[in-house]
Formats: structure tokens, sequence, C-alpha cells
């Protein structure tokens, strides 16, 4: 996963756009990004960074990914209490999930769809809605 000085300029540019300090470790780590699949794990993200030399810590990775999140460059999808995957597409829309193999996929917004808005209680309205639909082979 070799970059050229225009790609890591350009990345770098992302970072700042973004409003986040643009870090040799966070190009680094945004570059890595840029070359994996659309969802992905923070372990895949880690083997990614350190595939030629294990530099970058875990905790680096994920204070990294808390920080892309907050500032909108990725989006975190909970797929279970114990596994969360990062999507690089940050527009709403909702995913399909499939426990047996991992796999994560787009849904677009306006395929799923909450009717019924009285069934959220009290005084409050939803800030973003996101279903996530667990698949299965048949």
């Amino acid at each position: 996963m070799l970059h050229n000085a225009t790609e890591l300029h350009h990345i770098a540019d992302r970072l700042k756009h973004a409003g986040l300090l643009p870090t040799s470790q966070r190009v680094r780590i945004a570059a890595a990004i840029a070359a994996l699949p659309q969802h992905f794990s923070a372990q895949e993200l880690q083997q990614a960074v350190n595939w030629d030399s294990p530099e970058i810590c875990r905790a680096t990775i994920y204070n990294s990914l808390r920080l892309f999140v907050a500032h909108g460059l990725l989006q975190e999808v909970h797929v279970d209490p114990q596994r969360t995957l990062y999507d690089t597409n940050t527009e709403p829309h909702h995913h399909l999930f499939d426990p047996a193999t991992g796999a994560l996929h787009d849904l677009p917004l306006g395929a799923i769809e909450l009717k019924d808005r009285t069934l959220i209680p009290g005084k409050i309205r939803p800030e973003d809605i996101a279903f996530i639909v667990r698949i299965r082979a048949s």
C-alpha cells in the first residue's frame, strides 16, 4: 500500500478541511482507510496500517477512528454489542448485515421507513434513523 506524495498531500488536505491536524500517523491511517473496502473493522485497519512494520499502536488506531467519526469522515455501524464496523459512506443509509459471514451491505435510505412516528415516545424526535437488517442465507 504505497502512496505517492500527491495522494498523501490530498489526504492531508482532506483531514485539514475536516478540522483535523494532519499528523503523519493520521495521514497514514487515512491512506490505509482509502485502500480498504467500504466497510471495515478496527482490526482490519490496524493490519492494513502496520502491514510493513507495526509502528502505530491500537490505541492510536481507535483514537483516530473516533476522531474521523466525530469529524464526519467515517460512520460507525454497531452491528452487534461486540462488533463495530466503520463505513466510508457518510451519507444517510441503512445496512444489511449477515452475522454468519460478517458481510455488511448498504441499503438505500428510502428502502425502509418508519411510517408511524407516533411510536416514538414522549416529546422527543429522532435525530437519525438508520436500520440494520440482519439477514441469513436460506
